[in-house]
């Protein structure tokens, strides 16, 4: 399983560098596909998508709509079915929030808006 790990991580470190340079219609489109690695019904995809996320989201290329919506991602994973997936999904967003709490620019605040709308359908429920 250590193989695994890392190709993941060099998989989404590789992302993040290219999606400095994508198009921002590519850009929407990655994190559909993200979204879509999210709610697969393998763990191992699920894990991936996380480490994807915090790749991306270290990224300043993503606009504001498209860092929500991986940001909702996260907070959905930190209440996944599997215990690897939902430990996986904690310790990314203590890494989002690090790195969002030292970025300039009110990056916490998007961080906040995102907890809120992935808390509304939990809330209905």
């Amino acid at each position: 399983a250590p193989d695994r790990t890392e190709s993941r991580g060099a998989v989404s470190r590789a992302a993040c560098s290219i999606i400095g340079v994508m198009p921002p219609d590519h850009v929407v489109r990655y994190a559909a596909f993200v979204g879509r690695l999210a709610r697969n019904a393998k763990p191992q995809l699920r894990l991936m998508a996380c480490d994807a996320v915090v790749e991306a989201l270290a990224c300043d290329a993503l606009a504001p709509t498209d860092e929500h919506r991986l940001l909702k991602l996260l907070l959905v994973g930190t209440r996944d079915k599997s215990t690897t997936v939902r430990a996986r999904a904690v310790g990314a967003l203590g890494t989002v929030i690090e790195r969002f709490a030292a970025a300039p620019g009110g990056r916490l605040a998007g961080l906040e808006a995102a907890a809120t709308a992935a808390a509304a359908p939990a809330a209905a429920s």
